[in-house]
């Protein structure tokens, strides 16, 4: 008796601890948990909430966690029929509607997707988060000025939300084509956390594409110094030395970037076109060949 006790209290103290992590994501919901929960112990989860609501179908407690829970292990079809009951328990609550969004976006339906953060929305506009992940559902849907609209309204409201910032210094960027307005998000940002290196790095790409090259090897040296881990800051500088005509500080930016990451890929491919310049073939195949046999070690 002793020990059923001692292992339901146990159960319980492990449903709480999942239940608060849990808890985060349904208030900061743009993405899934990042805690270190198993599989299992969102299955478990399941089970213990499935059978509270077959007490009480309307425990709402339970129906937003087991939704939850659903979606951790990649279950979104269950996770929409949760949000779908909430939302007739509750109409108004602009939560339900943005995980029924998020939900969606998961299963690509980004159609959906828009039509349920747009109720979010109208529940409750001044919510930064139904403004992000609408937006992210227009750029998959390829409508980038209206993705353009909801990151600035998102900014709007919330000047110094770093995550509708790096949506739009990408979307200018990469759909827009308007590097000025990108670098100048990219400088929003820094003033914002002067000391994230790959904020450094993203602009520093955008500058390399300018052919500011002094600038570019400025913002990709400074991210080396502050994240000498990431094999990307190495490399991208040795691009920025290789467009100087640099060549032996290319590789051996090369090198180091072997060093930080000797599985990555865009290192071998970078470093076979210098070669290919330098009209050094042999090296050049070899790195090819590295490429070829990453990617298939990794795809």
């Amino acid at each position: 008796m002793e020990l059923a006790l001692k292992t339901e209290k146990l159960i319980e103290r492990s449903i709480i601890r999942i239940c608060l992590i849990l808890f985060v994501n349904l208030v900061c919901f743009s993405g899934l948990s990042q805690e270190s929960v198993t599989e299992k112990e969102y299955l478990d989860l399941i089970d213990y909430l499935t059978n509270q609501l077959l007490i009480d179908s309307t425990d709402i407690f339970s129906l937003e966690n087991r939704g939850l829970a659903y979606m951790n292990i990649g279950n979104f079809d269950a996770a929409i029929k949760d949000y779908h009951f909430l939302v007739q328990l509750d109409s108004t609550n602009n939560k339900y509607y943005g995980l029924l969004g998020l939900s969606y976006s998961y299963l690509l339906d980004h159609p959906r997707a828009v039509k349920y953060y747009s109720q979010a929305i109208s529940y409750n506009p001044f919510y930064v988060d139904h403004y992000i992940n609408r937006g992210v559902s227009y750029e998959m849907l390829n409508k980038y000025e209206l993705a353009k609209m909801d990151y600035l309204k998102s900014i709007k409201i919330e000047e110094t939300n770093q995550k509708a910032l790096i949506n739009l210094a990408y979307l200018y960027h990469d759909y827009l084509d308007n590097n000025d307005e990108s670098i100048t998000v990219w400088n929003r940002l820094l003033k914002i956390d002067p000391f994230n290196a790959s904020y450094y790095n993203d602009r520093g790409l955008i500058f390399l594409d300018e052919n500011k090259i002094d600038h570019s090897l400025q913002d990709f040296l400074r991210a080396i110094q502050l994240d000498p881990r990431k094999a990307a800051h190495y490399y991208n500088c040795a691009r920025a030395y290789e467009k100087l005509g640099e060549v032996e500080s290319a590789l051996m930016y090369y090198e180091k970037a072997i060093d930080a990451d000797s599985v990555d890929s865009n290192i071998y491919f970078y470093r076979s076109k210098l070669y290919e310049k330098m009209g050094d073939s042999i090296n050049a195949k070899i790195d090819l060949k590295k490429v070829i046999e990453l990617e298939e070690r990794y795809e």
